[in-house]
């Protein structure tokens, strides 16, 4: 959870707004399961440069790279409740199946089905 810290006199205002508007981001990543900047942006009001600058500063990481964590995540969840590949890659919004284990590669360090295998 974001917590506000206090800021110097003439920013008042600014942290807290930036504040809700990453929280809100967070919510509606963790929400839904195929994300787009653009559409989140979009959605909350601002533009995508001002999302990405506000939600590093506040998180640390890139809203795209927390995108990509959650939705590894999800697929990890996925896998362990035994559910079929095409399945994972509908339900988590990737391009195809390629997609889907290049992803997952760059996190886990192997596909899917060898994690699968020494996972379950």
């Amino acid at each position: 959870m974001l917590n506000y810290q206090p800021t110097p006199a003439g920013t008042i205002g600014k942290p807290v707004k930036a504040d809700l508007l990453v929280q809100q981001a967070l919510h509606k990543m963790h929400e839904a399961t195929d994300v787009r900047i653009e559409r989140l942006a979009q959605q909350l009001g601002i533009s995508e440069r001002y999302l990405e600058k506000k939600f590093q500063n506040i998180t640390g990481v890139s809203p795209k790279k927390y995108i990509r964590l959650l939705r590894f995540n999800r697929t990890v969840t996925m896998l362990e409740n035994n559910c079929n590949m095409m399945d994972i890659v509908v339900e988590l919004g990737y391009h195809d199946h390629a997609h889907l284990i290049n992803d997952f590669k760059k996190f886990a360090g192997c596909a899917p089905s060898r994690f699968k295998v020494s996972h379950t």
